[in-house]
């Protein structure tokens, strides 16, 4: 008898700190995650998956110019500072999770800084940034293309890379992603005569970009043509079609990962490595839609055709929740009105919205 009370204690203790720990995983699943949204006319919104705050703060003028779309947000490696690129006024600026602004740091004025990231082990911040020359009978700059590197807390600059010298083009930078390792830097370019990506390896405070011929156009991988992410043996790129591309660490295609989402400049994506599922939306100025693919075989899970799902930047919120920044044209515009949509990624429909008073540029999802 002793011993069956004994066993019957052990099973309702288990029992009981199986329901808690159930409990535990269903209050950290029911609580949204933060999402940091930036908007064309250089304010930065916080919000939640649901819609259910809404902080609004402004760390800039108002771009009189459109504006592209990019990583202008990234999180501080001790996850207290959010970091945001104020492209058109050479900025850097350290915010609180509350949007409180800690400092600015002013960047040289010749700069054109274009994209953000935060180094995965050193905590560095990485700006990569052109420089232009105006030229007569062209229709846009000469741009070459550089990365720097400074301090976590923006204090000191470490090093500054040439890239690319312009060679008479435009290096207009698109994105900058760093592997967790913090071993390679991935540049894609979108300039109106050049287009793929280069690997640049990170050595400490040296940094090396891969060698090609200066009479290229095109980036060491010649595909690439936007966003890129790099992952710790893989890296995914954009095309410009409906098709996202999958590489290993030497630039070797693995497999390529069709959409659906047809005749759009297809730019962006958001990953899902966990829930092995690959997200975008087709541009509201080309072709509306939402897809979702398993990433790991390419099967194409999901495709919506709705004319109202349609954006630039998107970001997974945590579960089956995507965030989708709705832009009317390819490239956001800070006079007009944007939107946010939350995306249900297993039935492709709109669960909530929210209008934003300018359109968005970037997203940042905060477990």
């Amino acid at each position: 008898m002793r011993l069956a009370n004994t066993i019957l204690l052990i099973v309702v203790a288990a029992s009981c700190a199986g329901l808690a720990a159930a409990s535990t995983q269903r209050e950290g699943a029911d609580r949204p995650a933060s999402v940091y949204v930036f908007l064309a006319d250089n304010s930065i919104v916080r919000t939640n998956a649901l819609f259910g705050t809404w902080k609004v703060t402004r760390i800039g003028k108002a771009p009189t110019d459109i504006v592209s779309t990019g990583e202008l947000l990234a999180r501080s490696r001790d996850h207290r500072i959010l970091w945001a690129l104020v492209r058109s006024e050479s900025t850097l600026v350290a915010l609180t999770a509350d949007l409180r602004a800690l400092k600015v740091i002013h960047l040289p004025k010749s700069w054109s800084a274009r994209a953000l990231a935060v180094g995965p082990n050193t905590g560095r911040l990485y700006i990569a940034y052109n420089i232009a020359t105006l030229k007569r009978g062209r229709h846009d700059p000469l741009r070459s293309a550089r990365l720097a590197v400074f301090e976590s807390d923006g204090s000191r600059r470490l090093t500054d890379t040439l890239l690319r010298p312009n060679g008479g083009r435009s290096w207009l930078i698109w994105s900058l992603a760093l592997d967790p390792a913090e071993r390679r830097a991935y540049i894609s370019y979108h300039g109106s005569d050049t287009t793929g990506l280069d690997v640049a390896r990170i050595n400490g405070s040296r940094i090396l970009n891969c060698p090609t011929r200066s009479d290229s156009h095109v980036g060491c991988w010649t595909h690439p043509h936007g966003l890129a992410l790099a992952g710790e043996d893989d890296v995914v790129a954009s095309t410009g079609s409906q098709t996202i591309e999958v590489y290993d660490t030497s630039g070797t295609l693995v497999r390529s990962l069709d959409t659906g989402l047809e005749n759009n400049h297809l730019m962006e994506f958001a990953i899902d490595r966990a829930g092995d599922r690959l997200v975008a939306a087709g541009s509201c100025g080309y072709v509306p839609g939402f897809a979702v693919v398993a990433y790991s075989t390419g099967v194409r899970q999901l495709l919506n055709r709705s004319k109202s799902i349609c954006g630039q930047t998107l970001a997974f919120a945590g579960g089956d929740v995507v965030i989708v920044g709705k832009t009317a044209l390819a490239v956001p515009d800070p006079d007009r009105e944007g939107q946010l949509l939350r995306i249900d990624a297993q039935r492709g429909a709109i669960t909530g919205s929210h209008r934003t008073a300018s359109e968005p540029t970037d997203l940042l999802v905060v477990p």
